[in-house]
């Protein structure tokens, strides 16, 4: 009858509650556990780039372990070359002693004196001279005291000229068609006092022009940094042969290493953190090592940086378009 039909169906309400009710608490459950792996996803994703900034600052502490020793190497060569230019220096102020005292004893006839300063002239000219005096001295030091004798009156001032003369002629090979021609033009005279001062001063003269050509140039140059354009026109100012010439050769370097210097200062704070981990590694390091990172390491680097903020980037947006969805589910599981 009507009411044995109505509570029939009143069981199925009950029946169809109970089965909405459990696929609710299914899709709360559901909604839940996606909104649990979004906020794992989240933490795996931080500890993951904790410890990549991890290994990096310790690959970065190691590196500039590396870099430290390879600057106190460098120091130590440049203190080594400082002591041997002023061995040089009293080796030459000595050499200049005798080669004097042995030409005076010589002049006076104190043949004995002169054969004796002779020698140790000759074997301080064993290892820091060119060919031709070298060659002589050789020969002097395994010869008689007559040969000695020989030596200082004539075979070492001949060896000189000869070594002079070579050292022109090499000068001229090597060098701008102006430094060329004033050394075709030294040789040509066959006169030694000529010769000798193109070495000492005319080289460098005849390569005016050029040298301030080449200043001008670096000047025109937008990359040029503050340090060397400074002593650049510093130089230009001056005007004279000398002063372009220890720009280029002596004063430029300097100049860039203190530009590289502020460039990886600068890069330490505003670079990414590949950048900033190689940048203080570079100002760690030798001259070299910061000369490259400026010039070239510095953009591979950047790269890197990219690279990393890309990945990075694609991640969180996946991660936030999970987060969308789990959250949707759990509103859409509470209505």
């Amino acid at each position: 009858d009507a009411a044995e039909e109505a509570a029939r169906n009143a069981g199925k309400a009950v029946d169809y509650a109970n089965r909405s009710t459990a696929a609710a608490n299914a899709a709360v459950e559901a909604a839940n556990k996606a909104y649990d792996a979004v906020t794992e996803a989240r933490e795996v994703e931080k500890e993951a780039r904790e410890a990549e900034i991890a290994r990096l600052n310790e690959e970065t502490e190691e590196a500039i372990e590396v870099a430290k020793e390879q600057r106190r190497e460098e120091t130590d060569r440049l203190e080594r070359a400082n002591r041997e230019r002023t061995q040089e220096a009293r080796l030459s102020e000595e050499l200049v002693a005798l080669i004097t005292a042995m030409e005076a004893a010589f002049a006076d006839g104190r043949t004995g004196e002169a054969v004796d300063k002779g020698r140790q002239a000759a074997v301080l000219l064993l290892d820091r001279s060119g060919t031709w005096t070298r060659e002589a001295a050789e020969f002097a030091l395994a010869g008689s005291d007559e040969d000695v004798l020989r030596w200082i009156e004539a075979d070492r001032v001949i060896a000189l000229q000869q070594d002079n003369a070579e050292n022109t002629a090499a000068t001229a090979a090597i060098s701008t068609q102006n430094v060329a021609e004033a050394a075709a033009a030294a040789l040509r005279t066959e006169d030694p006092a000529a010769i000798r001062t193109f070495l000492e001063k005319g080289a460098v003269e005849a390569a005016r022009d050029d040298n301030e050509v080449e200043v001008t140039t670096l000047l025109a140059d937008d990359s040029t940094g503050t340090a060397v354009r400074r002593a650049a026109e510093a130089a230009l100012t001056d005007g004279s042969a000398e002063a372009l010439h220890t720009f280029l050769h002596v004063k430029r370097a300097a100049a860039v290493h203190e530009d590289d210097r502020v460039a990886a200062t600068t890069l330490l704070v505003s670079g990414g953190p590949y950048v900033q981990a190689a940048a203080k590694v570079a100002l760690e390091g030798d001259t070299h090592m910061l000369r490259q990172f400026i010039g070239t390491t510095q953009h591979e680097f950047a790269r890197i940086d990219h690279d990393h903020a890309t990945h990075i980037s694609a991640i969180r947006a996946a991660i936030a378009r999970a987060a969308k969805i789990a959250q949707d589910a759990l509103e859409d599981a509470a209505r």
